[in-house]
């Protein structure tokens, strides 16, 4: 189940967010805004339609978080 506080990465036709932390809602960088109350609570590959598209919330691996240390 999505809970807040966990880390997710947002999956879409395009591409894939970086990792990020799952709260109310989200701004990502050169995605806008996401309003992730209505998926928490449901399993991990829910969904989430901003405008046009469809963002699927799935939870981060290790490797998603591995990639992105710096």
């Amino acid at each position: 189940m999505i809970e807040k506080d966990e880390i997710a990465v947002l999956y879409w036709k395009g591409g894939k967010s970086l990792p990020f932390k799952i709260a109310d809602s989200v701004s990502i960088k050169g995605l806008g805004a996401f309003h992730l109350k209505e998926v928490m609570g449901k399993p991990w590959g829910a969904s989430v339609t901003v405008g046009e598209e469809t963002f699927h919330v799935v939870k981060a691996s290790f490797r998603d978080l591995a990639d992105n240390i710096v």
